[in-house]
């Protein structure tokens, strides 16, 4: 029994070594991508669009439009509570997002490990959805993501879906 738990402390101290080597490789990106825009290279800033519009990042922490605001404003006299349909749609729409990156790293993640990364994903949507700001990048989610063997870089296509699958709704009534 002491050797079980000898072992499982090995285990999570070497979990825990790679997460923080994981986040320290973060921050050396985030500055080098300061670094680049401070001296005018902007080949990787992103695009000067609204903030409502979904924008690949670095990695550091952008304004956004809370995704509750966001949703409160398709609400408008909906009878609907979008702020539960949004919810209830996140599984399927991050389960649908999920295959376009197993596909491009030809993987094949089992079952239990696809629903680990899914509640991982939600989690981090569900935390940060009154917030104005949010960062993927430095997330403990995203590390329990790498750690279960995929490499997500941005969730905001997921919050984008969403929405999008709510305006459709409210079109139709």
């Amino acid at each position: 029994v002491a050797r079980m738990q000898q072992e499982e402390a090995k285990k999570r101290a070497r979990a825990e070594a790679k997460v923080l080597a994981l986040r320290e490789q973060e921050k050396i990106s985030r500055a080098k991508a300061s670094e680049r825009a401070k001296m005018g290279d902007t080949s990787r800033a992103p695009a000067a669009v609204s903030p409502k519009i979904w924008t690949k990042y670095d990695g550091s922490e952008i304004d956004l439009i809370p995704i509750r605001d966001r949703v409160a404003e398709l609400q408008g006299s909906q009878t609907k509570n979008l702020h539960v349909l949004f919810k209830s749609h996140l599984v399927e729409v991050i389960e649908d997002f999920l295959r376009s990156p197993l596909e491009k790293q030809e993987r094949h993640i089992p079952n239990v490990q696809k629903t680990l990364i899914v509640l991982a994903i939600k989690s981090f949507i569900q935390s940060n959805y009154e917030k104005t700001q949010r960062s993927w990048m430095m997330s403990n989610e995203r590390m329990k993501v790498k750690e279960l063997g995929l490499d997500i870089e941005d969730v905001e296509p997921v919050v984008e879906t969403c929405l999008n699958r709510l305006s459709e709704l409210v079109k139709a009534g």
